[in-house]
């Protein structure tokens, strides 16, 4: 799957440490634009066919974001992982709401990248 290619399910998970306003205030905007499906657990990804095209679009801090890929890897290895990481709640709103401007659903930096869940 290239940047180009819009994948047939684009979900959209917040970090669990962080509350429910980095989804319904930071992350609002970027939501109404591109309408991912949002989870509230990665096993959800289990149920979808390793046939499909799935974009994991996640909302997270510096320090937890690594550990969130590695546990997505785990669960649904096709899936892009698309970080969003900021420690700032307006840093993470400035962010999400560039991407809706510049009608942009996946960072550059997900373009193709996949997680190794057991680096070595």
């Amino acid at each position: 799957m290239t940047q180009a290619t819009i994948p047939e399910y684009h979900f959209l998970y917040v970090a669990p440490s962080l509350g429910a306003e980095w989804l319904f205030d930071a992350g609002r905007v970027y939501w109404e634009r591109f309408r991912p499906t949002v989870l509230s657990s990665l096993d959800f990804l289990r149920f979808v066919p390793a046939d499909m095209s799935v974009a994991v679009t996640v909302i997270a801090r510096r320090d937890t974001v690594a550990q969130i890929g590695v546990a997505l890897a785990q669960v649904a290895p096709q899936a892009r992982f698309d970080p969003v990481a900021n420690d700032l709640f307006e840093e993470m709103e400035r962010a999400l709401e560039e991407r809706a401007a510049l009608n942009q659903p996946l960072g550059a930096t997900a373009a193709g990248q996949l997680i190794n869940p057991t680096p070595g």
